[in-house]
């Protein structure tokens, strides 16, 4: 299993927690609500599906994607994109258009996954930061004793 296996199902997790929340407005009405069934549940299945799937199937995915010129068809580009390990992988474009939509869509759960999205790749890249700086440490240390 990827690294990035977990993933999913902690994002699934979180939109169940998610359903729990208050509606805006709710207030007004003195009761709780739950939050409506909405495209982010299934785009944080897309997602999770997009974390696991192995590189022809990510292939296809994007051809898919890019057929689908509505707002949930750049944000599965975008994923698709953002996920290291296949040769379709483009970090610096994934970013771009993740931002984009994150901007574009703000308060709705496109908006949502982007950001989702956006820092799991930051946690990834700061992982991976702190990863070359223990190796050049041990590099260095290795150096120091013949």
């Amino acid at each position: 299993m990827r690294a990035s296996g977990l993933i999913g199902p902690a994002l699934l997790l979180s939109v169940a927690v998610a359903g729990c929340a208050r509606m805006p407005g709710a207030e007004s009405h003195g009761q709780l609500s739950a939050a409506p069934a909405t495209s982010g549940a299934a785009e944080l299945t897309y997602l999770a599906r997009a974390l696991e799937a192995p590189p022809g199937d990510l292939e296809k995915m994007l051809r898919t994607a890019r057929i689908d010129h509505s707002i949930s068809g750049k944000l599965h580009r975008a994923l698709i994109i953002s996920i290291p390990g296949s040769k379709l992988y483009d970090p610096s474009a994934a970013t771009a258009d993740l931002r984009a939509l994150q901007h574009q869509q703000a308060g709705t759960d496109v908006g949502a996954v982007a950001r989702v999205r956006l820092a799991e790749m930051n946690l990834e890249a700061n992982c991976e930061e702190r990863v070359k700086k223990i190796v050049n440490i041990e590099k260095k240390l290795d150096g120091s004793h013949p």
